[in-house]
């Protein structure tokens, strides 16, 4: 069973209005068939004074926003085991209406 977040306070309402939780996204299948189950937390809110932010040429981040998430990935396939027991961030940008573009980065 999923553990739930207790409900924010008021205070914590009002300080976090502007900010958007990334959907989860749930079950998805490999090429080779294994299931890998995808817990995608993340927040966008702006940030004036956030700059364009670039992997080299990759552009990642959009001035005046702070969008970052950070997903856990969880399988039991001895191909894919690396992911579950690697930790992740990344940086993210809209990239029209309905797609978002996100680089992600391992921490080791």
């Amino acid at each position: 069973m999923a553990r739930a977040d207790p409900p924010p306070r008021k205070s914590q309402q009002r300080q976090r209005r502007d900010v958007r939780q990334a959907p989860l996204a749930r079950g998805r299948a490999a090429e080779d068939g294994a299931v890998i189950d995808i817990a995608d937390r993340g927040f966008c809110h702006p940030a004036p004074g956030s700059p364009d932010q670039y992997d080299g040429t990759l552009h990642v981040t959009h001035a005046g926003h702070y969008y970052r998430t950070s997903p856990v990935f969880r399988t039991d396939a001895p191909a894919h085991r690396r992911l579950a027991e690697t930790v992740f961030v990344g940086l993210a940008r809209p990239d029209g209406d309905d797609v978002v573009v996100i680089r992600l980065y391992a921490l080791r």
